[in-house]
């Protein structure tokens, strides 16, 4: 786990249960739960919110395993 200031990260996240969506969903879907929970007030619930969105727009930067994810590099 990273920690940051008040929260931690976790090593690997499955990007489409924090923003509640089906992995089948459509670009449009996924862009509507991200906006939904990044309006949250909480600073985790928004930062994880982030990461998954970034996951699933992004693959090339993670590495898949199993239905988790984890980031590639050690510096991001």
């Amino acid at each position: 786990m990273i920690s940051r200031n008040s929260f931690t990260i976790p090593d690997t996240i499955n990007p489409y249960e924090v923003l509640k969506i089906p992995e089948n969903s459509k670009p449009n879907e996924t862009k509507r739960a991200f906006r939904k929970l990044v309006t949250n007030p909480i600073r985790s619930i928004r930062a994880k919110a982030c990461l998954a969105y970034d996951i699933i727009c992004n693959k090339k930067n993670y590495i898949k395993s199993g239905d988790k994810y984890r980031i590639k590099t050690k510096d991001h």
